[in-house]
């Protein structure tokens, strides 16, 4: 069965946000079926000014970036109430691997959301 079994749809809302028209779904290996719902606000990918001519904001680690921005907020708390910033993160690796991104770019993107992902994580009230 396909991993990512639906497309995914959004529309701009401003500069850096997307909303997502319609849910759509990831299995992972790790957590089982991740459903992002119609209405949740991303940003897509989060990339640095600096790497964004190495990494785009968009492409093949688009889906991967909003299950991983999903994961990070509280509106994913109902299905994984456990969750720690660590799974979230293996998960997105996970994800990016099962999208056929490249493994530098892979490495570098998950070696980002550690070093810098903890600041999102604890501002939707999670430690």
């Amino acid at each position: 069965m396909e991993r990512f079994p639906d497309e995914m749809i959004t529309r701009k809302l401003n500069g850096y946000e997307w909303e997502v028209l319609q849910r759509f779904r990831y299995r992972s290996a790790r957590l089982g079926w991740i459903e992002v719902p119609a209405g949740f606000v991303t940003d897509l990918a989060s990339v640095p000014p600096c790497f964004r001519g190495m990494i785009s904001r968009d492409g093949d680690q688009t889906k991967p970036a909003v299950i991983h921005d999903f994961l990070y907020t509280r509106d994913s708390l109902g299905a994984f109430p456990d969750i720690t910033r660590r799974d979230a993160d293996r998960v997105f690796g996970e994800a990016l691997a099962v999208r056929g991104v490249a493994a530098w770019k892979r490495l570098m993107m998950v070696a980002a959301v550690r070093v810098g992902g903890w600041v999102s994580f604890r501002r939707v009230g999670r430690s």
